[in-house]
């Protein structure tokens, strides 16, 4: 493709010249610019800072040398652009151009002067029409002389019209012929009309090999234009849309760059209003909480526990900008460390479901399940464990596997699980138990595996202090 460019010392004259002088596709066979440049004469090479010369000199007159392109890259002012766009526009060329500022009765002349859907159709019409107007011209002559006949032989129109009237004539003595006379009636008036519409379209059909030779350029045009940007006109048409949305986002860069950065410092500040709100909210959330877990941690057997909560604004992340983490001191005169470094199994355990109890009537979770919670911990602190546990499952359900009796005593239902060994594998069994059953797996817990009579009064004693509660 041979290429002009207008402006090729502007930012984007510069770029779409180096653009161009890399491809092997396009050749540059021209460079204009506006009357007066210093730089006019000079090698296109050197004005676009390419690197090398081009072999082109830069000069102000298009319409010198606009026939020894296919197309015109203009980068110009709009005034200039106007003058190219007239020029293309005289002598066949396409245009593509990259100035801003045109007002609307501007723009519409640009978009008059490009491509048109369904254009590739219609001229190929029009040129099949202006090569065979000779040929058509003599047809639609003899038709006409068919329909209107001469001095010497009547015509199809007067014969119809003779056949009408004898039809009329023989209607009115027999109405069964009125169909009949109706039709003839309508041919004759449709072949005269036809006759005076062929008498019309005659001058239609002279000669004019100027306009077939203009249609012939643009046809050509359109052929190499679908050779490299797509197999219909209105694909060019959609890849010339995409390259000027393009083209718009090279062009205003900087501006859109700015646009999304004080966007983006915008969103930011919004951002960290929010999160500081929501941070302030779990700091006094933790208060309650804190409340909460110290009072469960007492009725645990852990009197004079300490949690503090280590607090430290971070970064911006989906959840805010917190970083938090427990700190607790499980002794008087201890300074709170953190929970995970400090705190034992049995500790840990009751810490725990102290912070789950807390979270009760706030957690949307409908099951919970504890694997023994109770780890351990034994005696009274097993007891207050079950209690928790007890006052939880009013709004929850409890899962609790445990090997604690003062737990397994306060559920309300019983579950034993079971591994067995049949025919060399293993088989995990779940039965529920009845009171009895109960009475038996307590006593389990209580006195190990030699169940004695003591263990079961122990655990019938404990199963009915569970239902007096």
């Amino acid at each position: 493709m041979k290429v002009i460019v207008i402006g090729p010392r502007g930012k984007m004259g510069k770029l779409i010249t180096q653009v161009a002088a890399s491809r092997d596709d396009m050749e540059l066979v021209g460079a204009i610019a506006p009357k007066g440049r210093d730089y006019i004469g000079k090698d296109l090479g050197t004005v676009a800072m390419t690197g090398f010369e081009l072999g082109v000199p830069v000069t102000d007159d298009l319409e010198n040398i606009i026939d020894s392109c296919d197309v015109i890259i203009d980068f110009s002012t709009k005034e200039m652009a106007m003058e190219v766009l007239d020029l293309a526009i005289a002598h066949k060329k396409a245009l593509v151009c990259g100035s801003t500022g045109f007002s609307a009765e501007e723009m519409k002349r640009f978009e008059e002067a490009g491509l048109t859907a369904g254009e590739e159709q219609t001229l190929e019409s029009r040129r099949k029409v202006l090569a065979n107007a000779s040929t058509i011209r003599d047809r639609v002559a003899k038709a006409h002389a068919l329909l209107s006949g001469d001095d010497d032989t009547p015509g199809a129109v007067d014969l119809l019209g003779e056949a009408s009237n004898a039809m009329d004539t023989a209607a009115q003595l027999d109405e069964s012929l009125s169909g009949v006379s109706g039709t003839l009636m309508d041919l004759y008036y449709s072949a005269k009309d036809a006759a005076a519409e062929l008498i019309d379209r005659l001058d239609a059909y002279d000669t004019n090999d100027a306009e077939l030779d203009e249609i012939e350029q643009r046809l050509d045009l359109l052929y190499r234009l679908k050779r490299k940007y797509g197999d219909t006109v209105e694909d060019i048409i959609a890849f010339g849309q995409k390259a000027r949305e393009e083209l718009e986002q090279i062009q205003f860069s900087e501006q859109r760059h700015d646009q999304l950065q004080a966007e983006k410092l915008r969103l930011y500040g919004l951002a960290r209003e929010k999160a500081e709100a929501l941070t302030q909210t779990r700091l006094k959330a933790f208060d309650e909480l804190n409340a909460r877990i110290t009072d469960t941690l007492q009725f645990l057997n852990m009197p004079g526990v300490r949690m503090t909560l280590h607090h430290a604004r971070g970064p911006l992340a989906s959840h805010g900008q917190d970083s938090v983490e427990f700190y607790i001191s499980t002794n008087a005169g201890e300074a709170p460390k953190p929970l995970a470094r400090i705190a034992s199994g049995g500790e840990l355990s009751r810490i725990t479901l102290a912070i789950k109890n807390a979270l009760a009537d706030r957690d949307a979770v409908p099951t919970v399940i504890y694997d023994e919670i109770d780890s351990g911990v034994s005696g009274k602190a097993a007891g207050r464990i079950g209690e928790v546990l007890r006052q939880s499952a009013q709004g929850h359900q409890i899962l609790c596997i445990t090997h604690t009796a003062q737990i397994a005593a306060l559920a309300d239902c019983h579950l034993l699980i079971q591994k067995n060994v049949t025919n060399d594998r293993t088989y995990t069994e779940i039965h529920p138990l009845d009171t009895e059953g109960r009475v038996e797996a307590l006593a389990r817990l209580i006195s190990g595996d030699h169940v004695t009579e003591l263990s079961r009064a122990n655990a019938r004693e404990m199963l009915q202090e569970r239902s007096k509660a």
